[in-house]
């Protein structure tokens, strides 16, 4: 991956939503250690900035097909809202479980582009008024079975790094904490629930990033969605999890490295997969929950993202086949996420896995479907590898401009 770049992107976000992102995951061991995780990336990816592209309304089918261009944004990945991370680690590309409910026998003619109202391009959560976060809030809070006798509507104004420093002021949550649970609704569309001390999930399950098995996690994730069916509240539920890797790292006083060795980083992740054909694959990408164990065996924090009520559908555009998408992926009609770096594919026996997925995020004033090769890159260390997610994009490229360079702007 080139970092460098990837680098210069992430300096674009706003640090405090950086920040957040870095939190969102806490060990509790005892000595000091760093961690070095590829996928780490999908985090920060939610807010960082990648590759831009222009798009217009949606074709007509009685009219002329030639499309006026509205710009969109510079795109982002999603995290647990949707979508490949920057890249994973893993010793074999099967361990990797794929969201897309997509297969290369569906023919899909069509798929929807739609404007994103949540996007902001300093990264902050906007989109969803105070009116329809307070209803989100009340729903959580039922659904949880707690009174919140208050909450707090939280009003931020901050400077657009990105749009001449100009202040602008939103309520960005709603958030209220009862006994031990403290629950949050965003107007990125995101309900995060979040329980401290962490609850302790029954003697028979095995609940951890770093020691449970492919079933031990589906038992735990169907008693999770079975416990929590009413927050989460998709109509069909499809229970996903896999494994990714990182480095760890102990150090001394000094803070030097004494040691490495790999350690495992499990995904628990719930998508909506109802619908017919199609309409399948905008849920996975746009409704979907994770769980976040604690290191003892316990749930510590619940994130739920329904981020319909902040699309607005422009309508439904012409895909490209797979075929096509192969052949853009050899002659470098793609790029990196992460990067507007173009990165032909010569050698395709390098390529272990294909998604039909959406790229979104609050840096995305667009959101339309891409073809995800994933590509072995490398080795890393301790025998794992490196797999890359390369986009093209799945929209016939009348309706795309050509996707411009990053414009080298950095928070400061």
């Amino acid at each position: 991956m080139n970092i460098e770049k990837f680098t210069d992107a992430l300096g674009e976000v706003d640090d405090k939503y950086v920040t957040e992102a870095l939190s969102y995951k806490k060990s509790k061991r005892g000595r000091k250690y760093i961690f070095t995780f590829a996928a780490a990336a999908c985090i920060l990816l939610v807010v960082a900035a990648g590759d831009r592209f222009l798009t217009g309304p949606a074709p007509d089918e009685n009219a002329d097909r030639h499309l006026s261009k509205a710009e969109a944004s510079e795109s982002g990945e999603s995290s647990g809202n949707g979508g490949p991370a920057i890249g994973l680690w893993m010793y074999d590309f099967d361990e990797y479980e794929m969201a897309s409910p997509w297969t290369e026998d569906m023919n899909f003619e069509t798929l929807p582009v739609y404007k994103n109202l949540s996007y902001h391009k300093a990264g902050a959560p906007v989109g969803l008024s105070e009116e329809e976060m307070e209803k989100r809030f009340m729903a959580a809070a039922n659904a949880l079975g707690l009174d919140f006798q208050s909450r707090e509507a939280v009003t931020e104004t901050y400077p657009d790094y990105l749009n001449d420093m100009k202040e602008t002021e939103w309520v960005t949550k709603i958030t209220g904490t009862i006994e031990d649970t403290t629950l949050t609704v965003y107007a990125n569309g995101e309900t995060e629930v979040k329980f401290e001390p962490a609850i302790k999930l029954p003697g028979n399950y095995n609940f951890t990033y770093g020691n449970t098995s492919d079933g031990e996690a589906r038992e735990v994730l169907d008693y999770l969605c079975g416990e929590y069916s009413d927050l989460i509240g998709f109509d069909e539920a499809r229970k996903i999890t896999w494994n990714s890797y990182g480095i760890s790292s102990d150090l001394d006083d000094n803070d030097e490295i004494t040691n490495s060795y790999p350690v495992v980083d499990r995904q628990y992740q719930v998508t909506d997969i109802s619908g017919e054909g199609a309409e399948r694959l905008p849920n996975t990408n746009f409704r979907q929950a994770t769980f976040a164990p604690y290191d003892d065996n316990s749930l510590w924090i619940i994130r739920v993202y329904d981020v319909y009520d902040s699309l607005e559908k422009l309508g439904d555009y012409p895909l490209i086949s797979i075929d096509e998408a192969r052949e853009k992926l050899q002659k470098g009609e793609s790029a990196m996420i992460g990067t507007d770096e173009k990165y032909p594919v010569e050698d395709m026996s390098k390529v272990v896995g294909i998604e039909l997925s959406y790229k979104y995020s609050v840096l995305d004033e667009y959101t339309l479907p891409y073809y995800v090769f994933w590509v072995e890159t490398g080795e890393v260390q301790f025998g794992l590898k490196e797999y890359s997610p390369i986009y093209v994009p799945a929209i016939e490229e009348k309706y795309i401009s050509d996707i411009p360079t990053y414009d080298g702007y950095f928070n400061g």
